[in-house]
Parts: structure tokens; sequence; C-alpha cells
């Protein structure tokens, strides 16, 4: 006899390896992990992904534009989100997916597209 993990039934296993009961109780189970997940990451893959959808409206068919910052802001952009670092010219800016973010002189911003 085994225990099923989703409804905590107990079993006869037709496999040696069987740990469900059924296939739809596995599927639920590992469905339902999936989400946990992801709602987990929520709070940094949302602001992200609004930043991509934001330079990939502004960038469609440029490889390198300048906004101003307030520009950006208006357009949804949340600065404090980046997923990583991209070097340029011996200097680090802040990278969101293929978009390099380069603050300029002033309020001015740099993407460049890569």
């Amino acid at each position: 006899m085994r225990k099923d993990p989703l409804t905590n039934e107990l079993f006869v296993p037709k496999r040696r390896n069987q740990v469900f009961a059924t296939a739809e109780n596995r599927i639920a189970y590992h469905n339902k992990k999936a989400t946990e997940l992801r709602h987990s990451l929520d709070y940094l893959t949302k602001p992200l992904l609004a930043n991509y959808k934001v330079l990939n409206a502004l960038m469609q068919k440029h490889s390198e534009r300048i906004f101003h910052k307030e520009f950006l802001l208006g357009k949804g952009f949340d600065f404090k989100v980046c997923n990583h670092i991209n070097s340029i010219n011996g200097k680090n800016h802040f990278a969101i997916f293929h978009f390099t973010i380069v603050k300029l002189d002033g309020s001015q911003i740099k993407i460049i597209k890569q």
C-alpha cells in the first residue's frame, strides 16, 4: 500500500514506480506545484515582463535610441528591475533580456538592443 501525495488516499500500486493513484492526481499535483512556483516569482517576473514589453514596443525597428527618463516612466518602465548586467566599453550597465540601459548625462537614457 502507498499513499497518494495529492489526496493522501491509500492505494495498491500497479507498478513498482507508481507514486500516484491515478494519472489525474499526478497531473493535478504537478500543476499545483508549478502554479505555486509561478506565484512565488510573480513579484519579480511581472515588473520584468512589463519593462520588456515597454522596451520591445519602443525599439521595434531600432538598435539604439535615446529617451528621457520621464518618458520611460510615463510608459510604465520601472528602473528598479533588471535581470542582468552588461559591460559596454568597460562600464557595467543594467540590462533587461537583450536590452541594455545606459544612463547618459542629465536624465537621458540610451537603450541598446543587442
